[in-house]
């Protein structure tokens, strides 16, 4: 496929089925890639060995490198961070005991005060609560995984889910189990039941506004699976990265209300700096001790210049009471607009939240040739380096259409 100004985009699609599984010897070899993993004693442990694989990653390493491409495998942003905070961060005093030397473990304390103040706002009760800024939302996912699971211990992931959720739980020795939704992009409540009943999980994870699908829980949805939990007792954690990411109207919930809820966010999307990497968590002061060990142990803190730049869009952002961001929220409608004719025609269900809509496999498309499609597209030409040659399928005519997101394990 030729795409305007060399646009290479990474197709992915949901299946037809909740069950779909992707191989990981064929979409590698498919690739062209020369990883091969195989189990060996005295090479890596199996918990590392037998995590799932993350597909993004390996078309990331294949074609990142090549100029003139705009990477769509991630969900990011399109923009950067406000001008304005940008330039006083160049303006920033360098004191080598300020930037260069290490810092406070859970984050600096000028920006989690500033976090605290904001969502005390929101109203969530930080009086019981405490706060870490991590390298990442996915590295606060990581630290809770390791804070509140022991090895062989169950937790049960809301489908659709975002991969590297279940790649944490994986390696931090979890069992994990996928609780499937139904044509509304909502849990199936009857299976989640059985399964919160059946396997007595540690912890159960929820996104909203979902990645992948767009889905926003309303308010009656988070309080019915805060209430499973709570019977349960079992933990609560729901990852909130793109909770300003919000169309048709939709409003986010914060689940409260129960003793056992970490709440899971980023300023990587709101605020366009994915590669400055900085999210943070919320959680009861109870389990502070365990974050403290697992944030010395592995990233230190997050950095601190990135911490300052997180501080000062913070800034940005109150004092022009989040315009800003909303008005970079609300340039993607026309991209959700320009989508839309398109994939309501495949029974897309029309979500309201994040970069996403999560579209089914036509009919006549197996997962097989799915897989086909994808590597027939990815693959360069290596005369320009930079053009993608159209696959000869009966499927080319849907790619065109519209960006869509890999699942798998369900």
């Amino acid at each position: 496929i030729m795409l305007k100004k060399s646009c290479f985009v990474y197709f992915g699609l949901c299946g037809r089925s909740n069950r779909h599984i992707f191989n990981s010897a064929t979409f590698l070899k498919a690739l062209g890639t020369s990883t091969i993993v195989t189990r060996h004693q005295n090479m890596s442990s199996s918990r590392a060995m037998d995590a799932d694989r993350p597909f993004i990653e390996d078309v990331l390493d294949k074609y990142s490198e090549l100029n003139g491409l705009t990477m769509l495998a991630l969900g990011s942003s399109y923009w950067s961070p406000p001008k304005k905070s940008l330039e006083k961060l160049q303006q920033l005093d360098m004191d080598v005991n300020k930037i260069h030397r290490y810092s406070n473990i859970l984050g600096l304390n000028s920006l989690r005060d500033k976090l605290k103040l904001r969502f005390q706002s929101l109203g969530l009760d930080m009086a019981t609560n405490d706060l870490i800024v991590t390298a990442g939302a996915n590295q606060a996912f990581q630290s809770t995984a390791l804070a509140l699971c022991d090895n062989g211990d169950q937790a049960i992931v809301l489908a659709p889910y975002y991969f590297s959720h279940k790649l944490a739980l994986q390696l931090a020795g979890v069992k994990v189990s996928v609780a499937p939704f139904g044509s509304d992009m909502l849990p199936d409540w009857d299976q989640l039941e059985s399964l919160i009943k059946a396997n007595k999980p540690k912890m159960v994870v929820m996104t909203s506004p979902n990645n992948p699908s767009g889905k926003v829980f309303s308010a009656s949805d988070v309080a019915r699976i805060v209430s499973l939990c709570r019977a349960a007792d079992c933990w609560l954690v729901a990852d909130q990265t793109y909770y300003e990411f919000l169309f048709d109207g939709a409003q986010h919930t914060f689940p409260e209300g129960y003793d056992k809820i970490v709440h899971i966010f980023s300023f990587s999307k709101a605020f366009g700096m994915p590669g400055w990497r900085v999210g943070y968590a919320i959680y009861p002061k109870l389990l502070t001790e365990s974050y403290r060990k697992i944030q010395d142990t592995i990233p230190t803190h997050a950095t601190v210049l990135s911490q300052h730049l997180a501080e000062l869009c913070l800034d940005t952002y109150h004092e022009d009471g989040g315009r800003w961001v909303s008005d970079k929220v609300a340039s993607l409608e026309a991209v959700r607009q320009t989508l839309w004719p398109s994939l309501e025609t495949m029974n897309t269900v029309r979500t309201c939240g994040a970069f996403y809509f999560l579209v089914p496999l036509p009919p006549e498309v197996t997962l097989t040739l799915t897989i086909e499609v994808m590597v027939d597209c990815l693959w360069l030409h290596q005369r320009d380096k930079y053009a993608i040659r159209p696959c000869n399928t009966t499927f080319t005519s849907y790619l065109f259409s519209y960006l869509m997101r890999m699942l798998w394990d369900y």
